[in-house]
């Protein structure tokens, strides 16, 4: 059960992905999101959808097993900012929402990131969206709508299926253990020296993408705007002829040569693994961080628990731009 302080937003470094001088610096497009939670009460789960006006994308989904909070909002709205499922980070000038009193607290802080908020009684896009969604939860078409052969926005529109569960699958799954460190990137000598060695240590199951580990990553050095990145297994973790694992629009490599597979439908344990293999791992075309990944550990059986699971970090996280 939650505390009552759960309640009460909080904001900021350290409490949720919603910090206000981070968001304002993302791009801003000329879009309108809708954004909400519905429950599924044979499942007793709540599940937050943002949706954009603009192709109908499906930008963020989140499931939570209690009733949605202010900060439940904050923080599905800020995964849609800067970590969407489709495009890379931004914000949008306008948001729909349903006029909940829960709500109002989150409103100011929108409109100092420059958000303008508009109570609707009806999201059409979400209202939409919704109904596709509980169809493939029931396994059936809601009652009192029409059967339509169009695919849910979900799956149509997002870069890979949004799954609705993700449960421990029995098996041959395994456990991985993966050592990522930071090779290079836009850090000072002042801070490189006193952090000479930066590293983060992940725990992975088998069954889980490239795509899981990239935001794992992304998350365990704290950084905050997406990028473009990929995955290279070669004869190092910078070899220039090196098979690679790209984004879904990054089909073709610039001389020609096709990539070896795309990072949301490349399993961790599909990629022949051993204890002392490394590869390479490169975030933001334009900064150019790279980083080395060491297995070390596979094992067996996965014990319970929710993963990528950080279990180790060494030294300070970089900022992820300099001026920061």
């Amino acid at each position: 059960m939650r505390d009552a302080q759960d309640d009460k937003l909080k904001l900021g470094k350290g409490r949720s992905y919603f910090v206000k001088s981070q968001l304002k610096r993302l791009r801003q497009e000329d879009d309108i999101w809708e954004i909400d939670y519905f429950p599924i009460p044979q499942q007793g789960l709540w599940i937050g959808l943002v949706i954009s006006h603009t192709d109908d994308f499906v930008l963020a989904y989140r499931t939570i097993e209690e009733p949605p909070t202010v900060n439940d909002l904050a923080q599905l709205l800020a995964e849609a900012m800067r970590r969407p499922l489709v495009e890379f980070s931004h914000r949008p000038r306008t948001l729909y929402v349903r006029q909940r009193p829960e709500w109002a607290e989150l409103v100011p802080h929108l409109k100092q990131v420059g958000i303008q908020v508009v109570y609707q009684d009806k999201l059409p896009k979400w209202d939409d969206a919704f109904g596709d969604l509980y169809a493939q939860v029931e396994g059936n078409e809601p009652k009192g709508r029409p059967k339509s052969r169009k695919e849910p926005p979900m799956a149509r529109k997002s870069s890979s299926p949004v799954k609705l569960h993700n449960p421990a699958e029995k098996g041959n799954v395994q456990l991985y253990t993966l050592e990522v460190f930071l090779l290079s990137g836009p850090i000072s000598e002042k801070f490189a020296k006193k952090n000479p060695t930066i590293s983060r240590t992940i725990q992975m199951r088998g069954d889980q993408t490239l795509e899981d580990l990239h935001h794992a990553i992304f998350d365990a050095f704290g950084r905050w705007e997406e990028h473009m990145y990929e995955f290279q297994f070669g004869k190092g973790p910078m070899d220039p002829k090196a098979p690679r694992y790209v984004l879904p629009n990054a089909d073709d490599m610039d001389d020609g040569k096709r990539p070896a597979g795309r990072v949301d439908q490349t399993t961790i344990g599909s990629l022949g693994l051993e204890v002392g293999r490394s590869f390479g791992y490169w975030f933001d075309f334009g900064d150019d961080w790279w980083h080395q990944i060491d297995v070390t550990a596979i094992e067996e059986k996965v014990p319970a628990g929710k993963y990528p699971k950080v279990t180790k970090k060494v030294g300070k996280s970089p900022p992820q731009y300099a001026d920061e």
